[in-house]
C-alpha cells in the first residue's frame, strides 16, 4: 500500500486541519479528496478549499473513521483475560 492509498481511506473523514507556521488558524469539515499533494475539504456550509498537504501541520479527525473489515482485523492472539466479543 502506498502513501497515497493510505491517505484515500480518510475520504469522507470530518477533521480539523491546523496549519503551519504557528498561525493558530483552523479549517472544520469534510475530507472529498485526498491524495500525497492536495487536500480538498469540504466546510458545513459546502464551501470547498483546496489545500496543498505542504501547509498542512496535522489533521485531527473530529469523528472516527469507520475502516474495512480487512483492516480492522486483529493481527495478534488476544491475551488471556481479554472479553471475547
Amino acid at each position: 500500500m502506498n502513501l497515497s492509498d493510505l491517505m484515500r481511506r480518510y475520504t469522507s473523514a470530518k477533521v480539523v486541519i491546523h496549519y503551519h507556521y504557528n498561525t493558530g488558524h483552523i479549517d472544520t469539515g469534510m475530507i472529498s479528496y485526498i491524495d500525497d499533494k492536495w487536500i480538498e475539504l469540504v466546510k458545513e456550509k459546502g464551501d470547498r478549499m483546496l489545500i496543498p498537504v505542504s501547509a498542512v501541520r496535522i489533521i485531527k479527525f473530529a469523528e472516527v473513521v469507520k475502516q474495512d473489515r480487512e483492516s480492522s482485523t486483529l493481527l495478534r492472539p488476544s491475551e488471556e483475560g481479554d472479553a471475547q466479543r
